[in-house]
């Protein structure tokens, strides 16, 4: 009887031992696991305003440089336009007095 209790004790011994490295090491693990996780989120948090930052530099900057064309256009349009004639005051005026 007493041989059969030490056994028993032994093997429950044994499991709780087994049980409780288990649960030691899967809580570390855990513990790891958000580690890892709030190290990726604030990488991409800091990515995302990375980019955010480049986007609205370049929008800022491409808007300034479309400006730019669209102004140089107008002014090539006023140049072959005065270079041809089509819009010069002198002809406005004939106009309005032929009418």
């Amino acid at each position: 009887m007493v041989m059969e209790s030490n056994i028993i004790i032994g093997v429950i011994a044994l499991f709780l031992t087994i049980f409780g490295a288990i649960w030691s090491l899967a809580w570390w693990l855990s513990g790891q696991f958000t580690k890892i996780r709030n190290l990726i989120y604030e990488q991409i948090k800091g990515l995302e305003s990375h980019f955010l930052n480049k986007l609205e530099y370049h929008e800022k900057h491409d808007d300034q440089r479309f400006a730019a064309i669209s102004n140089d256009l107008w002014e090539i349009k006023m140049a072959n336009a005065a270079m041809r004639g089509l819009f010069t005051e002198d002809k406005m005026i004939k106009n309005k007095k032929e009418i």
